[in-house]
């Protein structure tokens, strides 16, 4: 990977261009060679085309130009890699909150968001636990009444639910090496969990025998809040190392 200034003659380029992908990382402007992902056309992939497929027929096919002119008209904040402003198209948005309620288990509505973004998540760690938690801050009545929200729980290094009981809800994982930096793609969805009461969600990261974790193990979590029209404020990231 080599560090370029100026580049394409430009203070910053993105994307592929011949056999030369161009990128920002750690604040640098690099290039790399163009290396052809990898489709390993998993059950889990093939659901999310699927979804995506399902999603595009129906804007075309069961949409309304007004429901469409919703969709369309809709203003979210969306960023680029450069943190950057950027519009989304009516369709783009329609298909990437579809994608979320499908996965989630949702009904899709034919129009755009009119709720606004839910809370975002104000979440606890306590190194000291025996086991490793993320307490999820409770809503109020209203809140829970108005959003009818949900957690997405992605994990990175592998992980399996075990299950929601009483607001707790258990994860099985090994955990990985302390000293391993995790990027993007090494995240993978768990579960989601609905807020359908107003008191703590609890996240108990187990190993995969269910006892707590091993001393020394790095854990890396995501959870992200969803309003059950599919918008989220933002993604709340833990990473911390069990300790004795």
């Amino acid at each position: 990977m080599a560090k370029i200034f100026h580049p394409l003659l430009s203070e910053k380029a993105s994307g592929k261009m011949g056999g030369v992908v161009h990128l920002t990382t750690k604040g640098l402007n690099v290039a790399r060679s163009y290396v052809k992902p990898k489709q390993p056309n998993s059950p889990a992939q093939a659901i999310v085309k699927g979804n995506f497929g399902e999603l595009s027929a129906n804007w075309s096919n069961v949409l309304t130009d007004d429901n469409r002119a919703t969709w369309n008209n809709f203003t979210i904040k969306v960023t680029d890699i450069y943190g950057e402003p950027i519009k989304m198209s009516g369709i783009n948005l329609y298909k990437s909150v579809g994608q979320i309620l499908a996965l989630a288990g949702k009904t899709i509505p034919p129009t755009a968001p009119t709720l606004g973004l839910p809370p975002e998540i104000s979440a606890t760690y306590d190194p000291a636990s025996a086991t490793a938690s993320i307490v999820v801050k409770k809503l109020s009545s209203g809140e829970v009444t108005k959003f009818a929200p949900f957690l997405s729980i992605e994990i990175a290094n592998g992980a399996s639910n075990a299950g929601t009981v009483d607001n707790v809800t258990s994860i099985h994982m090994a955990g990985g090496k302390s000293s391993r930096k995790v990027f993007k793609k090494d995240f993978r969805h768990v579960c989601f969990i609905d807020e359908n009461s107003t008191t703590d969600q609890t996240i108990d990261l187990l190993n995969p025998a269910g006892a707590p974790l091993t001393v020394g193990k790095k854990v890396d979590v995501k959870v992200t809040r969803y309003s059950k029209e599919g918008l989220n404020p933002a993604t709340s990231s833990f990473s911390f190392i069990i300790s004795a």
